[in-house]
């Protein structure tokens, strides 16, 4: 049997990353936004300049400084610009 990717947040039941207090709630109500890649390189390593998820509400986003989770599984804070950038390189 192979595996698929997940492609929406029911994709993410019955894993302990929903499977934290309110974390489902939140994907739902687009408080973080998963960003669905389905051409990520095997290395995480070079998907250094692909954005996996992103914070979408919180107050310093607000703001225009928005935590991002980047393809190498770093995770950030960078200038909303910047998110905007990212994500429209990734269309």
């Amino acid at each position: 049997m192979g595996t698929t990717r997940p492609a929406r947040v029911d994709d993410l039941d019955g894993t302990a990353y929903v499977g934290l207090p309110y974390r489902r709630t939140m994907l739902d109500k687009g408080a973080y936004v998963v960003v669905w890649n389905h051409d990520l390189a095997t290395n995480p390593q070079d998907n250094g300049h692909r954005v996996l998820a992103y914070d979408n509400s919180s107050l310093l986003s607000r703001f225009g400084r928005v935590w991002v989770c980047r393809g190498n599984l770093r995770v950030e804070y960078i200038e909303a610009g910047e998110l905007h950038r990212l994500l429209n390189v990734q269309k």
